[in-house]
């Protein structure tokens, strides 16, 4: 799997989140995290620890005025160096 196809797979389901928690009234940073060959968010409004599913922090947040259409763009300029092959 390439770093394309992995966001290609993963972005949307951030996207469609980050959506869904505008659409409850929150509206927050989401938190990039990391797995072998996966990403997924988190809203840092929301007190669920993705650690502890085995999640690791990729050190990247999407700010709140990042429009939905540009997540996968933000987030290839921004994930290049984290470790999602190791």
């Amino acid at each position: 799997m390439t770093f394309n196809e992995i966001l290609d797979r993963d972005v949307p389901t951030i996207r469609e989140h980050a959506r869904s928690w505008a659409r409850q009234g929150i509206v927050a940073p989401i938190e990039i995290f990391y797995k072998h060959e996966a990403i997924a968010g988190q809203s840092t409004a929301t007190t669920h620890d993705m650690t502890d599913e085995g999640w690791k922090p990729a050190g990247v947040t999407i700010p709140c005025n990042v429009p939905y259409d540009a997540y996968w763009s933000f987030l290839r300029d921004r994930l290049s160096r984290v470790p999602i092959f190791a």
